[in-house]
């Protein structure tokens, strides 16, 4: 019979969360690995799906088990890809964590517990960064860069009701339903009349007017085609 737990070492979480230490780890101080693991939290904070399916803690606990098979063997075979981002993040963690695999997976363990059991960090006091952008606004952003970058329309009403038809009908439900909970989403974080973070470049693309626009266009097209 076939297995594929190597997808345990090869895809998200485990190395993401590798790679996000490790971009960190080797940023030359512009990065922290706390303040990532507190963005990491929030982003699945964000999302009930997220939640339920994969909370911190269990992330925390899948960690554990990679390191206990890789102490008892250290020649386990995984893929390439994690193992590139567990020895970029070895190398440059700090202190005798650094030279040990699985003390290094049992060390970062340990913070994203430590990070799950702490206060919720707002994005006024830890700004966005890009890979949190690409989470939370997936298809907000898309379809603001499109309409405000590649200019397709005349106007950015035309454009994004030209994408919002486009997903009709098959899609309106994970398309639409989306779109507005993200626009939403950013009203709510950068709440009128304080300005979007400057500090967040990662939103240029982005301001309230975009949000509105968007969040009321994908509302009439629900409360129009969905409603009966």
């Amino acid at each position: 019979m076939s297995t594929y737990t190597t997808a345990v070492f090869g895809e998200a979480p485990v190395i993401r969360v590798l790679r996000l230490a490790a971009d960190a780890q080797w940023s030359a101080g512009r990065l922290d690995v706390d303040d990532e693991l507190a963005r990491l939290d929030r982003t699945v904070r964000f999302s009930p799906e997220a939640s339920w399916a994969m909370p911190m803690s269990t992330l925390a606990a899948l960690l554990e088990l990679i390191a206990d098979i890789l102490e008892a063997d250290p020649a386990h075979d995984t893929p390439p890809a994690f193992r590139a981002a567990l020895e970029r993040a070895t190398e440059g963690a700090e202190g005798t964590e650094g030279t040990d695999p699985p003390g290094y997976l049992r060390t970062l363990a340990a913070r994203i517990r430590r990070r799950a059991d702490a206060r919720h960090v707002g994005v006024r006091e830890l700004p966005l960064v890009r890979w949190e952008v690409e989470a939370l606004f997936p298809r907000l952003e898309a379809v603001a860069w499109q309409c405000r970058m590649v200019r397709e329309h005349p106007t950015f009403t035309e454009c994004a009701q030209a994408a919002i038809e486009s997903e009709h009908p098959a899609y309106c439900p994970e398309f639409l339903s989306t779109i507005a909970a993200e626009a939403q989403r950013l009203l709510l974080l950068f709440p009128a009349p304080e300005p979007l973070p400057e500090n967040t470049p990662t939103l240029h693309w982005a301001d309230r007017e975009v949000a509105r626009e968007l969040l009321t266009l994908a509302t009439d097209h629900m409360t129009r085609h969905h409603q009966d």
